[in-house]
């Protein structure tokens, strides 16, 4: 059995802080120890190490959001900043790594739907757009994007409504899940 390099030990100790803060829901805490541990692995240029920081900033600024569920959010303005930073800290990870299209559809929808929960319409409809892009190849991820646009007001983005019958009709995997998720959203954020 070989031995783990100390990188690999480092990030898989700030991984295991992070999943205890997310245990725990205390998100200021959460957005701060997922900031701190993506600044300590960053430097390490390993690929191990980004991936682990793309790990810990996405779960982070995801958990941050507040489109998850329709009671009334409860993350600050500077919450949501740093749950954006760590989102973009994310994206830019998945890019040094190469990650698929998937995942960068994944880092764009949520960098977006953070510009949405801050009230950035302008920012959020072009992610969304980005997304959409990049979920090219996912007709369910592709529908899920399509929605956050019409949340988020995008006058060219097709009818909520059509995009969640779409969903309703689809018999891919997750479907269900992602119309009511896109149902809450519009709860929380709202058509424009």
């Amino acid at each position: 059995m070989s031995e783990a390099a100390p990188d690999d030990d480092v990030a898989h100790r700030l991984e295991q802080s992070v999943k205890a803060a997310r245990r725990a829901g205390d998100i200021p805490a959460l957005l701060a120890l997922a900031t701190e541990a993506v600044a300590t692995l960053d430097p390490i240029a390993a690929p191990a190490a980004w991936n682990a920081a793309r790990r810990i900033a996405y779960n982070a600024a995801a958990d941050a959001w507040p489109g998850w569920d329709r009671a009334p959010p409860t993350c600050t303005t500077a919450e949501l900043q740093s749950a954006r930073s760590l989102a973009a800290m994310s994206r830019r990870m998945a890019e040094r790594l190469g990650r698929d299209p998937l995942q960068m559809g994944n880092a764009a929808w949520l960098t977006a739907a953070l510009d949405l929960a801050l009230g950035d319409r302008p920012s959020a409809i072009a992610g969304f757009r980005e997304a959409e892009a990049l979920f090219s190849h996912a007709p369910e991820m592709t529908l899920l994007a399509t929605g956050y646009r019409a949340i988020a007001g995008d006058p060219e983005a097709q009818a909520l409504e059509a995009t969640c019958a779409a969903l309703a009709a689809s018999d891919r995997p997750h479907a269900d899940e992602l119309r009511e998720q896109l149902l809450v959203a519009q709860v929380v954020f709202g058509s424009k």
